[in-house]
């Protein structure tokens, strides 16, 4: 049986996290206004967990489980399907491709899963998702600076991707390579 204090910590995190999570909806859907809705519910999400960790803790045993955090669990292998290297980027490491994922390119942290530091590239630049055949397609996502392919301009519906074309954000060139297929663990 669940004692007072028990219940009342978790009535008192509820009632936070409901608090937070709609002061983070409002403030974020004004300052997102019509920009894609996924990237923004990611930065609530991971918003809402920073501040609400710290309230909510794991007690195995006694049947109260209220902590979500995944990074507790074992990391699944994922395999790799490409890498995309910035050409003239020093010693930057490339960005990776995971199987699953829908690798977003842009300048803002908060809606990119890949950020790239650079004036002439959006916000929310493009993103990289695999089809139901497994084929990569890169989509432009609204850019300012539009997204290029070998020169041709991309468009929202999307281009498949071939080992060795060039991707062009603004002035930032990232050469596609889709010769990597290994298991990577952890998750990125």
């Amino acid at each position: 049986m669940y004692d007072f204090p028990d219940l009342l910590r978790v009535a008192v995190s509820g009632i936070v996290v409901s608090v937070l999570m709609a002061l983070a909806v409002r403030i974020l859907w004004r300052r997102y206004l019509g920009q894609v809705a996924e990237p923004a519910m990611k930065y609530i999400t991971r918003t809402v967990r920073e501040i609400t960790e710290p309230l909510m803790s794991r007690r195995r045993g006694d049947g109260l489980d209220i902590d979500t955090d995944d990074t507790q669990r074992p990391p699944k292998e994922r395999a790799i399907l490409a890498h995309l290297t910035i050409e003239d980027g020093a010693d930057l490491p490339p960005i990776t491709v995971l199987q699953g994922d829908v690798l977003q390119l842009g300048r803002d942290p908060a809606l990119a899963t890949a950020t790239i530091d650079d004036p002439t590239v959006s916000r929310l630049h493009a993103s990289i998702r695999q089809d139901d055949k497994g084929i990569l397609h890169i989509h432009d996502e609204g850019s300012t600076n539009e997204t290029l392919v070998n020169g041709q301009a991309v468009s929202a519906e999307g281009q498949p991707l071939h080992d060795g074309d060039v991707v062009a954000l603004g002035r930032v060139r990232l050469r596609f390579d889709a010769g990597a297929s290994r298991l990577d663990c952890p998750p990125a």
